[in-house]
């Protein structure tokens, strides 16, 4: 009985209770409308409705036209319609960028340059202002003349033969080839010497002096042109010739050193000379010169004793040791032999036509 009792009390409370929240809501709601800066949400209108509202507020125009033309009257604003689009690559912070490709990614430490960016090398630490005076500086600065354009008077001097000869037969005698230059690297005025003198017997011999004017022509090679004196030497022997000279020095492919000469006399005579050497370096100073000197004459000259055809000709080897560059005593062999009428003129006079001779001499130059 009392349990019943207490079920239907708690079932009243519990009706009770539900009765007075209700109404509570509705002035709950209410009251927070009332309070201060607190509003009721509207309720949104049609879209229609929402849409001719909007369009008949002031200062407000219809959708159809995009408020473009307020945002172009802006500062740094342009209009984004039509051909006039500005690139990208012109707007700031965007140089070499391109909306053709994908943005250029670096690695870390590595910078990457646009198309239109330019390395720049970084700073140096220059410091010549500090260890070099201001007149030193301006020496530095000033450009370096041209190689080969110097005005620079040079001379050079190569007594390549001054030798002893010790024949195999007939007399002993003395050699001597002797060149030089005085000028600049262009430009030249050249002197050469050679001849023989016996030692001993009737004591004959020959000699010449050349004056030349040599032209570089190509690296390494000289034309030469000018006179030629060339006299007879020995007991009771006074001839004598002049001749212009034209030829060549210089150094072939593989370090030939070539000397090719023509003479013209004043009898109108013409005669040819040539030379060839070649240094094999064995060490470092001592040197394996093979040598090569042959003459011709197209016409036949008794009083010098020339005749037509090849003359003679002289192949030598000599090994030098090279003290200094400047200073080379040397030994060697040497094979000299004349021809057909040069070698019967030799005959008449009573000298050797064919002769293998030990040679001992000194190469210098200065």
């Amino acid at each position: 009985m009392r349990r019943s009792i207490a079920r239907a009390v708690l079932c009243l409370v519990l009706a009770a209770g539900a009765i007075y929240l209700r109404p509570g809501d509705a002035s709950a709601q209410q009251d927070m409308e009332s309070m201060p800066g607190m509003s009721p949400t509207p309720t949104p209108p049609p879209a229609g409705e929402a849409a001719a509202d909007v369009s008949a507020m002031p200062e407000m125009k219809p959708a159809g036209e995009p408020a473009k033309k307020e945002m172009s009257g802006m500062p740094g604003m342009e209009s984004s319609g039509g051909s006039a689009k500005k690139p990208m690559g012109a707007m700031p912070g965007m140089a070499g960028e391109t909306a053709a490709g994908p943005p250029r990614v670096a690695e870390p430490g590595v910078t990457v340059l646009g198309p239109h960016q330019k390395w720049a090398p970084p700073p140096g630490d220059d410091r010549s202002r500090e260890l070099l005076s201001p007149a030193e500086l301006q020496e530095h600065r000033e450009p370096l003349p041209p190689p080969v354009r110097d005005r620079i008077i040079h001379s050079f001097t190569l007594a390549e033969i001054l030798e002893y000869r010790l024949n195999s037969s007939g007399p002993d005698t003395f050699r001597w080839d002797i060149f030089g230059w005085v000028g600049g690297d262009k430009n030249r005025l050249w002197y050469k010497t050679e001849g023989s003198q016996q030692l001993s017997g009737g004591q004959s011999g020959e000699g010449d002096l050349q004056l030349l004017y040599g032209r570089l022509i190509a690296p390494n090679w000289d034309f030469q042109i000018g006179a030629r004196a060339e006299r007879s030497l020995g007991t009771g022997r006074a001839d004598a010739r002049t001749y212009a000279v034209i030829g060549l020095q210089g150094i072939a492919p593989y370090l030939f050193e070539l000397e090719p000469s023509l003479f013209i006399s004043d009898r109108g005579d013409v005669s040819a000379r040539i030379t060839v050497s070649f240094d094999l370096l064995l060490t470092q100073k001592l040197v394996l010169q093979p040598r090569f000197e042959g003459t011709a004459a197209i016409q036949s000259d008794e009083k010098m004793g020339v005749g037509e055809g090849v003359n003679e000709t002289d192949l030598g080897l000599r090994l030098r040791y090279e003290i200094r560059r400047e200073i080379a005593p040397y030994i060697g062999v040497s094979w000299l032999r004349q021809y057909g009428e040069t070698a019967r003129f030799a005959e008449r006079e009573g000298d050797t036509t064919d002769s293998i001779s030990f040679v001992a001499g000194l190469r210098l130059w200065w």
